[in-house]
């Protein structure tokens, strides 16, 4: 199985000290080829189980759809990193006794880790492109955020909400599909412990098998 049951995905030791740095375009653009940069993508969902997706007009995925997210800053956890960037990309604020694990009462809920290098970026020089490491959530947004979010940004063109199924089997990036097809199959899983509490070991038998037919 290649998608997250909703583990934690940060650990710390010792004492971290953040350091507030900021680097020249000319001084990042040597970091990007030397460095994977770690981002946060978040998987945004809504009560029917859509998934709000934006059309990017950047590098490095211009005219692709896909989800809030940018660049994890070090000293943050992937949770704070996403709280950040929605309120940077849909001015959305996440109070912070919600920028943690949805398992220790937070609002998210961790979907995997994957791995991208892509051709170009926004740095010069811009054929060098970027190797980057994405660690990808999900949070349902209530409906009061739905109605007040901003989704005006100069990295997206527009932003609609998309059937998970739609994506599957649509035209979108293959990192986009997995990580939606991993967010099916952490539901799906959600559901057999439901039913694993509330029904027979037959009907438990017959769910197990389809969801591993599934996988």
């Amino acid at each position: 199985m290649t998608f997250s049951s909703g583990a934690p995905l940060h650990f710390e030791t010792g004492s971290y000290q953040k350091q507030s740095v900021f680097l020249p375009d000319e001084e990042y653009g040597r970091a990007l080829d030397t460095l994977v940069k770690a981002c946060t993508d978040i998987l945004l969902t809504n009560d029917k189980g859509e998934i709000l997706l934006g059309k990017r007009v950047v590098q490095p995925q211009p005219d692709w759809w896909y989800p809030c997210g940018g660049r994890m800053k070090p000293g943050e956890t992937p949770y704070t990193s996403a709280a950040r960037l929605l309120k940077r990309e849909l001015k959305i604020s996440v109070a912070e006794t919600e920028m943690k694990n949805a398992k220790d009462g937070g609002r998210f809920t961790g979907v995997g880790h994957y791995s991208y290098l892509w051709q170009f970026r926004n740095q010069e020089p811009k054929g060098n492109g970027t190797a980057d490491i994405s660690c990808v959530l999900t949070t349902t947004l209530t409906e009061a955020e739905q109605k007040e979010m901003d989704a005006t940004n100069e990295e997206y063109s527009e932003h609609k909400w998309m059937n998970p199924e739609d994506i599957l089997q649509g035209e979108f990036h293959p990192a986009l599909k997995q990580s939606v097809s991993d967010l099916m199959k952490q539901r799906e899983w959600e559901k057999l412990k439901t039913i694993a509490a509330t029904s027979s070991d037959e009907e438990l038998g017959k769910q197990f098998k389809l969801f591993l037919k599934n996988l």
